[in-house]
């Protein structure tokens, strides 16, 4: 069954290995612990609000949402965050 859950700083180490896993376009010589700093950044910032995808205790997946967005009642998404190996 799939879940929709808020990320925060308990989930960075799971965060960091999606961010490293996903084949995303950053640098490739980047290692876990430079995705983690990144992310922590962000995370403690508040400059953006993760949600992530969970099916049977595994996150597949994340959003960064930018919830400071000139618009009421707006935000906007920053980037999706698959794990390679559930990328279709």
């Amino acid at each position: 069954m799939y879940k929709i859950i808020k990320l925060d700083k308990k989930h960075m180490e799971q965060l960091a290995g999606i961010d490293l896993e996903s084949n995303s376009q950053r640098e490739s010589d980047l290692k876990l612990s430079d995705y983690r700093k990144m992310l922590k950044k962000k995370v403690d910032d508040n400059y953006e609000l993760f949600f992530g995808l969970k099916e049977n205790n595994i996150l597949k997946g994340c959003v960064p949402l930018k919830p400071f967005f000139p618009r009421d009642n707006n935000c906007e998404v920053s980037w999706l965050l698959a794990r390679n190996k559930f990328q279709v």
